[in-house]
C-alpha cells in the first residue's frame, strides 16, 4: 500500500520481541498444530512446532513468509525443522501469502545521516521518516485507481470508508443530532499485527493517542490531533492541558483592542502631547470584562513585545525595571514594586484600589496613542479543567475492530476527509512503549524508538538491523496484512532495505556504478557525463529549500561573547543578524542562479515558500500558484505589486514573477549600509578597526558539495559587503558535523545560518505545509514571535466590499487557516483600527476565495520576516539502476512513479553482482539509447 507522504500523516516504528512472548514467559512452553492454508483457503499441510511466537515452514510449491521466534529472541530461518514438544496443544492457522519467489531483492540507499530517534510522538527531522516510511502503515493509503494513470485514496489498515455516524454520539458529546460530519466510524481489517505477532486492533489505536496526549509526556507531537489540519479530535486539547493554566494575550498580539477589549477610551480622551487624560477607573469598560482580564507584564502584548525588541536589556534588567526605568523613564513617578504590585490582578481589582489604578494610569499615559490600546497590558487566563475524563476525548473503540472519531469541526465526506485519516493517528506499540517510559520528579522521559529492542511496527517492512554510525536493514514484516491480499499481488518483490551512512559523495557515485546500490543523485559535475543517460530521471517536489536563519538578539549577545575571532585580536559580533536589514541583504545579494548552475544545476531559484507543484484543489489538480492569489503572493514579497498593469513595466503578473531572480547588488549594498547604520546605534558595532561580524554556517555532514556549498556563500557575501561598512568584517565560519541533530542546533540557536531546510509532503495541502512556519514543533525559527507581528488583509466577508481586518501573523496562520475562530480588528479608511470586530474562519469550510486570499497574505508575510530565505526549487536528478523497473515513467501525481511498492527487479542480487563483474566491475550509466 503506497503510503503518503505528508506531515500529517508520518508513521511508526518496531522492535523485535513483543509483549505476545512476554505473556507466554508467565505461562508454559505450548505447541501449537499449524495449518498451512493457500490463497484459496484450501489445506496444503500441517506441523506440530514449538511456538514461543509465530511459526513458520514450507509447503511444496508456497513460501510462508515468517519466522519463528524463541523467547530469547532467536529467529530460526523458514525452513529450520522444528523438535516438536506436545506438553500443551493448541490451534493456529496460517495463510501462506504470494510471495512465492524466494530470490533475494535489496533496496540499497547510502544517506549521510540515519537517525538516532524515530518515535513518531517526539520525532522532528526527516531522517526518521527513512525508517517510519516502511515499518508503518495508514488506515487510508493514495494508489493508483484503474487507469493507472491518476490516484485514488484506498483502505489499507481499514476495512472499508469512514461512515458518518454523527447521530449516534450526538446526545454522549453534547452536540445536536442532525449535525452531520461530526462522528466518523472506521471498520479495521481483522487481520493487523505489529511485527512482533501481537495483535492490533481499534483499542490499540485508542491507547496510542492516550499516550500522545499523556499531559506529563508533553509530546511535541500531541497537537497535530486537536491544533493542526483539517481532522480536530474533540476533546483532545482539554484532555493534554487538564490542571494547566494558560495565559494569552488579549490583543492577539496585534497591540489593539478588539470587541469587549476595545472602545474602553475615545478620542478625545487622548491628548496628542499629554497621552491619556481620563483615568482607567472612568474608562467604558464591561464588567464582566474587567473581572476576567488579568495583568500580566510577561504575557500581555507589551510585555512580550518589549521582550522582543529589546531583549538583550530585559535580561540584564528584568521586564519590570526595564519598562519603569528605560522604555518610558517613569522611575521617578511609580516605582518598579508599584509595577509589580499590578501583577495577577483583575482589571477590576486594580480599579478597585486607588493606588493601583494611578499606577497603571501612569503607564497607560506613557504608551497610549490609540484608544483601544489600553488591552495592550492585559491577558485572559484560562483554567483547564482538572481530570478532565478521557472518556470525553472523541477517539475511541466502540468495539474491538471499530474506532470511532468524533471531531470538533465537522468534516464532509470527501476527499479531505479520506486526506486527513489517510495516517496512522500516532499509532505506536503500547505495550513496549509503556515500557520504555520513566518518570523522575515529576519529568517523564520516553526512549521508544531508539534501538530495535525499544521498536516495533507495523508496516510491510521490519527492522532487522540498527547500527548507529554505519546504517540499518528493514526486511520483509511476515505479519503485515498486505502479503496476504490478493489485491497486492506481484508488489513488494524488495526483500529488504539497507540503508548504509555514506558521507563521501565520490565513494556513493563509485558504489552505484559498481551495482552496490539502487539509484544516485547527480551533482553539477556529473550532468555533463550523465545528464542524457537513458537512466536518468528529472523529479519537481513539492518542497522549497530555504537558508534558515537565527534573528534573536538575546541568543547572539550570548553566542557571540563564546566565540573565537577568525583573526587573533578581534571582538567578535553576531547581533546585527537580529536586524532586519541585514537578512534583506543577505537574500538580495545572493546570486540565486548561479549558485544553482554551480552546485545544484537541475535546480532554479525559489521566488515563493510554497513550491510549483502544490495543488490546492485535488479533484480538478489545480495548482495553488496558478491562481492570482498564488501570484499576488509572490509580487508583494518581492514588491512588485505596483509594477504590473498597462503602461507599467510589467504587462501581466506572469511576466512580473518570470523576470524574478532575488538578485539585486545595488539594492543589498544599500540595505547593508542601513544596517550598519541601525546596529552602531544600537551599540553593536565595537569602537575602532578590530572586530569581525561572524556568521556560522550549520551542516548536517560536511560533504565535497557542502564544502562547495559554503565556499560560494562565502565568496558571494564577502563580495557583496565591498563598498559598505561591512567590507574587511564580514567573516564566516563552519559548524562542526551536526547529523541528525542539525535541526535542533538551529532551533536552540547554536549556529546563525543553516542552508538548505525545508518542509517535505502535504502536495495537498498548502495551508497545513505553510502552517509550518508557526508551529512549535516544526518551525525552524524558535525565537521570533509571530503574535508579535500583526497581518492586516483586505477580505469581503459578506458580498458588501471589501474591508481591511488586522489580527496576529500566528493568529491569521495558527489558526484561522486552520479552522479556528479568530477576533480580527476593522482598520479604517486611514489604516486605524476601530472598535469593531468580526470573527473568521478561513479553514476547510470556509469559501475557497476566502482561504486563498488569507493563505496568499500569510505566505508574503512570513516571507518578510527575513529568517527563512528561499533559496531554490527542489528539482532533482537522479540516475536509475539498471536492474530496477519503475511502475510507470510518467510521474504521476501523488504516487510519483510508483515507490518501493511497485518497483520490480530484472535480477536478484546475486544474478545482478554477477552482471556487474562481467561488465568489469563498473557498470556504463552514460548510455543514451
Amino acid at each position: 500500500m503506497k503510503k503518503t507522504s505528508r506531515i500529517l500523516s508520518i508513521l511508526i516504528a518496531v522492535a523485535m520481541i513483543c509483549s505476545a512472548l512476554f505473556v507466554l514467559v508467565a505461562c508454559q512452553t505450548k505447541t501449537f498444530t499449524v495449518t498451512y492454508q493457500n490463497w484459496e483457503g484450501e489445506q496444503i499441510g500441517t506441523e506440530v512446532v514449538e511456538n514461543n511466537g509465530f511459526a513458520s515452514g514450507k509447503v511444496t510449491g508456497y513460501a510462508l513468509n515468517g519466522s519463528i521466534y524463541t523467547l530469547d529472541g532467536k529467529v530460526f530461518p523458514l525452513d529450520t525443522p522444528i523438535t516438536a514438544d506436545i506438553s500443551l496443544k493448541g490451534h493456529f492457522t496460517v495463510t501462506t501469502s504470494w510471495l512465492n519467489d524466494t530470490g533475494n531483492y535489496t533496496w540499497r540507499v547510502a544517506p549521510s545521516v540515519i537517525p538516532s530517534n524515530w518515535n513518531l510522538h517526539t520525532y522532528q527531522s526527516n531522517e526518521a521518516t527513512y525508517i517510519l516510511d516502511y515499518t508503518s502503515d495508514t488506515l487510508y493509503t493514495f494508489d493508483y485507481d484503474e487507469t493507472g494513470e491518476a490516484f485514488q485514496i484506498v483502505p489499507s489498515m481499514a476495512a472499508d470508508y469512514p461512515v458518518d455516524v454523527s447521530a449516534e454520539y450526538a446526545e454522549r458529546f453534547g452536540y445536536d443530532a442532525n449535525e452531520t460530519g461530526k462522528a466518523y466510524k472506521i471498520t479495521l481489517k481483522d487481520n493487523l499485527r505489529y511485527d512482533n505477532g501481537e495483535i492490533i486492533n481499534a483499542h490499540s489505536f485508542e491507547t496510542s493517542a492516550k499516550n500522545l496526549l499523556n499531559p506529563l509526556a508533553a509530546n511535541s507531537r500531541a497537537s497535530e490531533l486537536y491544533k493542526t489540519g483539517d481532522l480536530k479530535i474533540l476533546g483532545a486539547e482539554n484532555y493534554l492541558k487538564q490542571g494547566r493554566t494558560t495565559i494569552e494575550d488579549i490583543t492577539n498580539g496585534s497591540g489593539l483592542g478588539s470587541g469587549d477589549y476595545a472602545g474602553w477610551f475615545t478620542q478625545d480622551d487622548i491628548d496628542p502631547d499629554d497621552g491619556l487624560s481620563t483615568s482607567i477607573a472612568e474608562a467604558n469598560i464591561p464588567d464582566a470584562v474587567a473581572n476576567t482580564i488579568v495583568f500580566n507584564l510577561e504575557n500581555c502584548y507589551i510585555g512580550t513585545w518589549a521582550k522582543t525588541k529589546y531583549s538583550s536589556y530585559v535580561d540584564t534588567y528584568g521586564l519590570s525595571t526595564f519598562i519603569v526605568s528605560m522604555l518610558f523613564g517613569l522611575d521617578d513617578v511609580i516605582s518598579v514594586d508599584g509595577v509589580d504590585a499590578l501583577e495577577n490582578k483583575t482589571l477590576a481589582e486594580i480599579i478597585a484600589d486607588e493606588s493601583l489604578t494611578a499606577t497603571l494610569d501612569v503607564l497607560l499615559n506613557a504608551w497610549c496613542t490609540d484608544p483601544d490600546e489600553p488591552a495592550g497590558y492585559f491577558t485572559i487566563v484560562t483554567d483547564w479543567e482538572d481530570n478532565f475524563s478521557w472518556s470525553d476525548v472523541g477517539f475511541f473503540a466502540a468495539d474491538d475492530y471499530e474506532l470511532v472519531v468524533v471531531l470538533r469541526d465537522p468534516m464532509e465526506d470527501d476527499f479531505y476527509l479520506k486526506y486527513n485519516l489517510s495516517t496512522n493517528f500516532f499509532l505506536v506499540n503500547n505495550t513496549l512503549y509503556e515500557s520504555c517510559a520513566s518518570t523522575s520528579s515529576g519529568v517523564y522521559t520516553n526512549d521508544y524508538a531508539t534501538s530495535i529492542a525499544k521498536y516495533s511496527g507495523y508496516g510491510p517492512y521490519m527492522l532487522s538491523e540498527y547500527h548507529a554510525e554505519n546504517g540499518f536493514k528493514l526486511v520483509r514484516n511476515p505479519y503485515w496484512h498486505g502479503y496476504f491480499e490478493d489485491e497486492l499481488e506481484g508488489q513488494y518483490q524488495t526483500t529488504a532495505i539497507q540503508y548504509t551512512v555514506v558521507t563521501d559523495e565520490e565513494i556513493r557515485k563509485q558504489m552505484f556504478l559498481q551495482g552496490q546500490l539502487e539509484g544516485f543523485g547527480l551533482r553539477a559535475e556529473d550532468m555533463a557525463e550523465y545528464g542524457s543517460s537513458k537512466y536518468v530521471y528529472f523529479d519537481d517536489s513539492e518542497s522549497t529549500w530555504f537558508i534558515a536563519l537565527n534573528p534573536d538578539l538575546e541568543n547572539l549577545t550570548e553566542v557571540q561573547a563564546l566565540a573565537a575571532p577568525v583573526t587573533a585580536g578581534n571582538t567578535v559580533i553576531k547581533t546585527p543578524l537580529a536586524i532586519t536589514e541585514f537578512r534583506q541583504a543577505l537574500s538580495f545579494s545572493l546570486n540565486r542562479q548561479l549558485m544553482c548552475d554551480t552546485l545544484w544545476p537541475t535546480r532554479g531559484p525559489a521566488k515563493s515558500a510554497l513550491a510549483s507543484l502544490i495543488v490546492y484543489d485535488p479533484e480538478e489538480g489545480l495548482s495553488y500558484r496558478a491562481t492570482e492569489e498564488g501570484k499576488d503572493a509572490i509580487l508583494d514579497f518581492w514588491a512588485l505589486t505596483d509594477q504590473v498593469g498597462e503602461g507599467k513595466t510589467y504587462a501581466t503578473k506572469d511576466d512580473a514573477i518570470a523576470s524574478i531572480t532575488g538578485y539585486d547588488p545595488a539594492g543589498a549594498k544599500e540595505l547593508f549600509i542601513t544596517a550598519y547604520n541601525k546596529a552602531n546605534e544600537l551599540g553593536l558595532i565595537p569602537q575602532g578597526d578590530n572586530w569581525e561580524m561572524q556568521i556560522c554556517i550549520g551542516e548536517s555532514e560536511w560533504t565535497a558539495t557542502t564544502n562547495k556549498m559554503f565556499d560560494f556563500f562565502n565568496t558571494n557575501w564577502t563580495q557583496a559587503v565591498v563598498g559598505t561598512p561591512w567590507e574587511g568584517h564580514l567573516v564566516f565560519t563552519k559548524s562542526g558535523t551536526l547529523g541528525d541533530g542539525w535541526s535542533d542546533a538551529l532551533r536552540d540557536g547554536e549556529i546563525d545560518i543553516f542552508p538548505g531546510c525545508g518542509w517535505g509532503g502535504s502536495v495537498f495541502d498548502p495551508y497545513s505545509m505553510l502552517n509550518c512556519f508557526v508551529r512549535d514543533d516544526l518551525a525552524y525559527d524558535t525565537f521570533t514571535d509571530k503574535n508579535n507581528i500583526s497581518l492586516d488583509i483586505e477580505l469581503d466577508l459578506d458580498g458588501t466590499g471589501t474591508k481591511v481586518y488586522r489580527a496576529s501573523l500566528q493568529k491569521w496562520l495558527g489558526d484561522c487557516i486552520m479552522g479556528d475562530d479568530i477576533q480580527a480588528v476593522v482598520l479604517d479608511a486611514d489604516g486605524n483600527a476601530t472598535a469593531e470586530t468580526v470573527t473568521i474562519n478561513a479553514g476547510l469550510s470556509a469559501d475557497t476565495s476566502l482561504r486563498l486570499k488569507v493563505l496568499s497574505a500569510c505566505e508574503a508575510a512570513v516571507l518578510k520576516i527575513y529568517n527563512m530565505l528561499p533559496m531554490m526549487n527542489d528539482r532533482t536528478a537522479s540516475l536509475k539502476c539498471m536492474r530496477i523497473n519503475y511502475k510507470t515513467e510518467e510521474y504521476i501525481l501523488g504516487l510519483g512513479r510508483g515507490g518501493l511498492q511497485y518497483y520490480t527487479y530484472t535480477m536478484t542480487d546475486e544474478e545482478f553482482a554477477t552482471y556487474v563483474q562481467q561488465q568489469g566491475g563498473t557498470l556504463d550509466y552514460s548510455v543514451t539509447e
